[in-house]
């Protein structure tokens, strides 16, 4: 091929259209994308666009090269001219202008518009991967906005595919041209904008069949990588440019000119480089052989026979003994039956597919903390702060049993210390259950704030529900992972309602329970509760166990509580010691124990009807009351010395004190009538003898003074006994009684 002015002016001419191709599909996916609120393709055209600035360039380099053949046509002109001068030519290669601005443009121009690519390719490509991570993080189904005009999107995408595609085929049939060799980075171009827009196009065909996530991995991912992978070829090659050897009268290759798009353009060359590379490993030309040509002209027949052969196999699908499957057409289930063991038909794919689950599998569902590693035994003061990946939220539990507490003792109080009351008493209540537990209703406890707190760490061991409960364990929930968190959908849901019966069922026991009276049987009380619990919600899930690995009084509490035991046993030591005190008491005051409740009834009456006796207005039914009370009074006393005890021994003595004061009484009045006779008959004898009786009763107990007086006027009559003091003193001083008082 001659090259002049008028191939390189071709060369702008395709270059136009490349560059008016380039912008028309660039801003017709912008556009279509921003008016119809679709997300991919806005993003798909953005290396569409990053694309104008290679054809910018191309369409200017090969603007200076048609300047640069003018110039050179008219400087060969000149020369053949008899007028010129002999150093015309040296002139004319001094002043050549546009050869050297073409030269400045291959130096620096294209080198520089191959680093702004770069720049552009990596820099929107991570802005685009960062913004759609976040956006695919958050919320995909609100935020990353698909059209729902999928026929004219689809439309659209393959038009410009195949515009793209016929165009990158023309030009890379162009480039094998030297005068036109630079338009390869063009043809690499288009055949770049054709894959983006045919993997938008199968997202978009995949949507049909109600699949999104395939559209939002190529915008989301598939894009931005892309757009790394040209960047960093483009760096490469320009770094491999710089070292590269000039070929005088040659035209250097841009660095955006990426060599595997335009192996891409050019198809048919790697068929030759595999035949080449055939021939080179066989050591001889075998594609010239009958064998391969036979291979080649049946491969159309050979390549339909595997794709029935792989279309068959599409259709039958495997259920292995341990799993069940369910037939999926469009992201929904297309009949109400599970598919067993076995061989399974279905639709070929993407019209139907199965999904197959393993049914037997046990799962392991943590409902509080996971352990990070096995620290063996664990005490109830050890520090777990940091044996779990999260601190362990404990749950609430009645305080405990009301123990059983002592009955109440009797105050026995003497009726002559306690007068009865003018108000009738109200009944005393009952004594507290002596002898017998009282069980805390969870209702009672919580009223009254006795709740504790218990850490435990519970694992949930469950499996899909073999006898059909598939389906309704696919439609219960999904298994889309939750962001920022290592549990699925299904999982925090089970994980909801698993906790809430646990805590129901623990704020219904007491610590003790929890702790050790019922500890065995908590793992089979929580199973059973969670899984009536997953049979309400329709889980399809049947719980296998609920395995208590680990509980304990929560927070500090945990190391104080070891006291707790020594505490009950010293209060239930303190508790025997007071009713062994009181038994001794009772045995002390009353003598039997079993009269206590008689004699407190006894007591109690007595005092209501001394209270009614008092309270009487008329005589005669006061006096009947009062002997009514009386007659308790002497029951009270008679109970009270039937059982020997000390009440009892003061009753009898306070009878018999008061039988000797009364003889005493009897006695003396006796011997007052036995002096009224004498009296009568000689009074003023009766009065002398009564005063000198009164002298020998009380001088014996005086002090005597004895004056000096003639012993013959002194007449003393003395009468000196000897008494013995241990046998004999009764007798002398009841020898004579004193005065009558």
């Amino acid at each position: 091929m001659r090259i002049d002015h008028h191939a390189y002016h071709r060369a702008v001419r395709v270059a136009a259209i490349g560059l008016a191709l380039q912008a028309a599909i660039g801003l017709t996916l912008l556009i279509f994308g921003r008016t119809a609120s679709d997300l991919a393709l806005t993003v798909a055209s953005a290396p569409v666009l990053i694309g104008l600035l290679p054809w910018l360039g191309l369409l200017i380099v090969y603007h200076q090269h048609h300047l640069e053949r003018l110039e050179a046509l008219e400087e060969d002109e000149f020369a053949q001219t008899r007028a010129a001068p002999d150093d015309a030519g040296s002139f004319y290669r001094e002043t050549r202008v546009a050869a050297r601005r073409l030269e400045l443009m291959h130096r620096w121009v294209m080198p520089g518009l191959s680093l702004v690519h770069v720049i552009l390719h990596a820099g929107l490509g991570t802005l685009l991967f960062m913004a759609l991570d976040t956006i695919r993080r958050e919320e995909p189904l609100r935020t990353f906005h698909l059209t729902t005009q999928i026929g004219w999107a689809i439309s659209i995408t393959l038009a410009f595919t195949a515009v793209a595609f016929i165009f990158s085929r023309f030009v890379a049939g162009m480039a094998k041209q030297p005068a036109w060799q630079n338009l390869r980075a063009g043809a690499g171009i288009m055949v770049a904008n054709a894959l983006v827009l045919l993997a938008i196009a199968v997202g978009l065909g995949v949507r049909f069949f109600g699949n999104d996530d395939v559209t939002r991995w190529v915008a989301s991912f598939g894009i931005p990588v892309f757009m790394w992978l040209l960047a960093g070829e483009t760096l490469l090659l320009f770094f491999l440019g710089l070292y590269q050897p000039r070929v005088a009268g040659q035209a250097p290759r841009p660095a955006f000119d990426s060599r595997l798009m335009s192996l891409l353009a050019v198809p048919d060359s790697i068929v030759r480089g595999i035949n080449d590379a055939i021939n080179y490993q066989f050591g001889f030309e075998i594609t010239s052989s009958w064998g391969y040509r036979l291979l080649i002209r049946s491969f159309l027949w050979l390549i339909g026979l595997g794709l029935l052969v792989s279309l068959a196999l599409n259709c039958l699908v495997v259920v292995e003994p341990t799993e069940q499957a369910v037939r999926v057409a469009r992201g929904r289930i297309t009949e109400e039956r599970v598919l067993g063991s076995g061989l399974a038909w279905k639709l070929p794919w993407p019209f139907e597919s199965v999904e197959r689950y393993p049914v037997t599998e046990v799962r392991t569902l943590h409902l509080t903390g996971r352990r990070l590693r096995d620290r063996g035994a664990i005490l109830w003061s050890d520090d777990l702060g940091q044996a779990y990946d999260r601190p362990l939220e404990p749950f609430m539990v009645t305080a405990g049993r009301a123990e059983s507490e002592p009955a109440a003792a009797p105050t026995l109080t003497p009726p002559s210390l306690a007068p009865p009351s003018l108000t009738p008493p109200s009944p005393a209540p009952p004594a507290p259950g002596a002898g017998a537990d009282q069980e805390v209703t969870p209702s009672e406890a919580r009223a009254a704030g006795s709740t504790s707190l218990v850490d435990a760490e519970l694992v949930l061991r469950y499996r899909i529900r073999p006898d059909d409960g598939l389906l309704e364990w696919l439609r219960f929930s999904s298994d889309e992972p939750i962001r920022r968190s290592n549990r699925t959908v299904r999982e925090q849901m089970l994980r909801s309602i698993a906790l809430r019966e646990i805590t129901q069922q623990m704020s219904s026991l007491s610590i003790d329970d929890v702790l050790a009276r019922r500890r065995e049987e908590l793992p089979q009380l929580f199973s059973r509760a969670v899984q009536r619990a997953f049979d309400r919600a329709r889980a399809g899930t049947e719980v296998l166990a609920v395995d208590v690995l680990l509980v304990r009084p929560a927070g500090e509490a945990s190391s104080a509580f070891e006291e707790r035991t020594v505490a009950a046993q010293q209060r239930v030591q303190a508790i025997e010691a007071a009713r062994r005190q009181v038994e001794i008491g009772y045995t002390e005051l009353v003598g039997d124990p079993r009269l206590v409740e008689p004699l407190v009834r006894e007591i109690d009456a007595w005092r209501r009807a001394q209270d009614a006796a008092y309270a009487a207005e008329v005589a005669g039914e006061r006096e009947r009351l009062q002997d009514d009370a009386d007659q308790r009074r002497a029951r009270i006393q008679r109970i009270l010395v039937d059982g020997g005890g000390e009440m009892g021994r003061r009753i009898m003595d306070a009878e018999r004190d008061r039988w000797v004061k009364v003889m005493d009484s009897r006695a003396q009045a006796m011997r007052l009538a036995g002096e009224v006779a004498p009296f009568r008959t000689a009074p003023a004898l009766y009065r002398e003898r009564e005063m000198l009786r009164l002298y020998s009763w009380s001088l014996p107990l005086r002090r005597k003074l004895v004056l000096g007086v003639d012993p013959s006027r002194i007449a003393l009559d003395v009468d000196i006994k000897d008494i013995n003091p241990l046998f004999d003193i009764s007798d002398a001083i009841a020898q004579d009684k004193g005065p009558l008082e």
